[in-house]
């Protein structure tokens, strides 16, 4: 019994490191990369698109007759389950600005596309600095992602009100329980899968790279509980604390919608962040911080080693194996040098964005990769634990430099500064004589 209790107490311990590293990483990250200010930009985008948004997105919907009669019902849906407090309002003035939109030429519409086009690629390139991704992806690549973005949002939401209303009405449920009741039960728990199946879905096929389904799901589900909450808390602010109506008066919409989009976009980049941060946020250290195989250099050699086997093998290696196969190394620090290779145009990643070399590792030397990753003094704290044969060669190479540098940099500053020896004054005569 106490075996067993000793393994939940441990597992829970694992758990509680595993989320404390992954929050502290999200922070960094949010912080580092300026993620309000990059919600307050894309709060605006969204705001100039939204109009030609809903014209694209029901236009889309015309295609299919099914859904047309649903029309309607998708509007109320999405304002007063996506736009807290003020569902009503806001869905008025962008139903006429939308209808209004609707009757423009043909110039006028292809402008409205170009807004949306524009608004999407600038959420996927957002999408591609948190990943950390440096390639695009080609443009009619980009075309069918972004038309099955505007076209699978209603016809999902389409879907479940349809399912929903056709659940309700079979003999058996509608004989045995409450219809209405039913049907207000399946509404309630409607929003929150429809926002959290969105957020999945944004967060796999945005990025321009490999993203594991359950890193999605976990931060799909995430973000979309802190939007049901921030929904209702957001409401609870417009009704019970009026202060923008009190400044503004009828101008208050606006203000008060413009708010709301910014905390959305906030909560969409906490999620993708979490996303990014469960696959390389630092776990458990295997070897302590002041070990010198917790050095770049070291880091940087080991991901050469595997990419060098991988070369004779034929083969290129992804981020998952890389890091099954160096489990010592920490995976953010991995990433950051990976990035440093690529951009010293030493690796490069294929189109299954698997790593391999480009350079012949003969024409490259120690000083090279010290260049990029440069090296620092634990080394003369190296432990005397058995090491592999590679390790050993760098280790005594390392101490060996280590130990030049120590003499080398250990001269007295007093030594170098001081003033020469007199000159014979024989010796300064001598170019004068010359002269004359």
């Amino acid at each position: 019994m106490s075996g067993a209790w000793a393994d939940v107490r441990g597992l829970a311990l694992a758990v509680g490191q595993r989320t404390l590293s992954v929050f502290l990483d999200v922070c960094k990250r949010f912080d580092a990369q300026r993620s309000f200010d990059i919600a307050a930009a894309l709060a605006f985008t969204s705001i100039l698109a939204l109009v030609p948004l809903l014209v694209v997105m029901f236009g889309a919907m015309s295609l299919f007759p099914a859904f047309q009669a649903w029309q309607g019902d998708i509007e109320y849906f999405i304002f007063h389950n996506f736009v807290p407090a003020m569902g009503e309002q806001v869905q008025g003035y962008l139903v006429e600005f939308t209808a209004k939109a609707r009757e423009l030429r043909t110039i006028g519409i292809g402008f409205l596309v170009v807004t949306v086009l524009s608004m999407l690629a600038t959420i996927e390139t957002t999408f591609n600095v948190i990943w950390g991704v440096r390639r695009q992806r080609p443009y009619a690549v980009r075309f069918l992602v972004y038309w099955a973005i505007l076209t699978l949002g209603p016809v999902l939401i389409g879907i479940g009100l349809v399912a929903t209303s056709a659940l309700v009405s079979l003999p058996l449920l509608r004989d045995t329980v409450d219809t209405e009741l039913a049907t207000s039960h399946l509404l309630t728990w409607l929003p929150l899968l429809a926002t959290t199946t969105a957020f999945v879905l944004c967060y796999k096929l945005i990025p321009h790279c490999p993203v594991r389904f359950r890193h999605a799901v976990i931060g799909g589900i995430a973000a979309a509980l802190a939007f049901e909450a921030a929904k209702h808390l957001f409401a609870i602010y417009v009704t019970q604390f009026p202060t923008q109506q009190a400044v503004y008066g009828a101008f208050a919409t606006l203000p008060i919608f413009l708010l709301w989009v910014y905390l959305s976009w906030v909560i969409v980049l906490v999620g993708a962040q979490l996303t990014h941060s469960l696959a390389v946020a630092p776990g458990p250290r295997k070897v302590p911080r002041d070990d010198w195989r917790a050095s770049d250099l070291y880091c940087a050699f080991r991901l050469l080693r595997q990419l060098h086997l991988a070369q004779h093998r034929g083969t290129a290696v992804g981020n998952d194996e890389l890091r099954r196969l160096e489990p010592l190394l920490d995976h953010a620090q991995m990433e950051d040098l990976l990035h440093r290779l690529e951009d010293a145009s030493w690796i490069t990643q294929d189109s299954r964005f698997h790593w391999m070399l480009l350079r012949d590792l003969d024409d490259l030397t120690l000083g090279d990769l010290a260049r990029i990753a440069p090296p620092d003094d634990s080394v003369l704290r190296a432990p005397a634990a058995a090491l592999a044969a590679e390790d050993q060669r760098l280790q005594a190479l390392l101490v060996e430099q280590a130990a030049q540098s120590t003499t080398v940099f250990g001269r007295r500053l007093t030594s170098l500064l001081a003033d020469p020896p007199a000159a014979d004054n024989s010796q300064q005569e001598q170019p004068l004589r010359r002269v004359r």
